[in-house]
């Protein structure tokens, strides 16, 4: 399936796309949008996004157990985590929801960022709010228990430095950040570890 921006959305095409716009991301293409082409998809206020399927819920909950080791893992990882948190809210995510402990795979996926001190990656955390900051986009957790290592020895440092809310809203398009995030990891090895 491919995306592509039509009256300032992103429309499925599933047949016979003729001269795909730049940065438009095939499923097993080498090519993917750009952050600042993501973000402006984003930000505009006539953009509508297809809904979350179970499919990708359960997709997402995988891939919120995988190891993070680079800023491409990062971004799968809290993309993960932000399709997930949009889908439990769903009226008909019922048996989904009561298995899903979001804040416990967030904490650990920040620990896993802030331990392997993975570059690319911002994170501010406090007791009421978490932004995670990555390819321009900003990530936020509410009331998260973090633990007594983020307690302790990060919530205090120079490393947690202070983010104001962008105010992009990520849950609404959170399934086509989802398959950003997913095409940004496949091919990382071909962006030579840039975006």
């Amino acid at each position: 399936m491919v995306f592509i921006v039509r009256a300032g959305a992103l429309m499925p095409v599933y047949r016979e796309v003729i001269s795909l716009p730049r940065g438009i991301a095939e499923s097993g293409g080498d090519s993917c949008m750009t952050s600042a082409e993501l973000l402006k998809v984003l930000s505009d206020p006539t953009s509508s996004f297809p809904e979350i399927e179970e499919e990708q819920a359960m997709k997402a909950y995988l891939g919120a157990l995988s190891p993070i080791e680079d800023k491409y893992d990062a971004l799968y990882f809290f993309a993960c985590m932000n399709l997930l948190n949009a889908y439990v809210k769903k009226e008909n995510a019922g048996e989904f929801r009561k298995r899903y402990r979001f804040k416990d795979y967030v904490i650990h996926g920040i620990e896993q960022v802030i331990i392997k001190k993975i570059d690319g990656v911002e994170i501010y955390l406090q007791p009421d709010v978490t932004y995670v900051s990555l390819f321009g986009l900003q990530f936020s957790f509410h009331n998260l228990r973090p633990t007594s290592f983020l307690r302790k020895q990060y919530m205090n440092s120079p490393q947690n430095k202070k983010q104001e809310w962008t105010n992009i809203r990520l849950q609404p398009p959170a399934r086509i950040i989802f398959e950003w995030a997913e095409e940004m990891r496949r091919n990382k090895w071909n962006n030579g570890g840039k975006p």
